[in-house]
């Protein structure tokens, strides 16, 4: 085990789940403090949200957000394998929509 909290992924629960907001908090013993979490690190397709008491794995980052000194970079489900984030034809976010207007003259 390294002594490096970031280079590692760590197995836990969630604390709390705010849907609305799309953010909640999640804690494990290798960590002493909570660890705040964004839906948009969940790796899973479709709809992503948590609910309290869920298990998950997760890596970290220390930051300071909100009242927070870490960060949840990436959170698996256990039983459902990894989702990998493909990149656009820029290099950018894999997730791409495209939306054409005509209007009648």
């Amino acid at each position: 085990m390294s002594d490096d909290p970031t280079e590692e992924l760590h197995e836990g629960s969630v604390r709390e789940w705010h849907p609305e907001e799309g953010w909640g908090v999640l804690v494990t013993s290798a960590i002493p403090e909570p660890v705040w979490a964004h839906f948009s690190c969940i790796a899973a397709d479709g709809y992503r949200e948590l609910t309290e008491g869920q298990v998950v794995r997760f890596s970290v980052e220390q930051a300071s957000q909100d009242s927070f000194n870490w960060r949840a970079v990436r959170v698996e489900l256990p039983g459902q394998g990894p989702t990998e984030r493909g990149t656009g034809q820029d290099g950018g976010p894999g997730y791409v929509s495209e939306l054409d207007i005509t209007f009648d003259q």
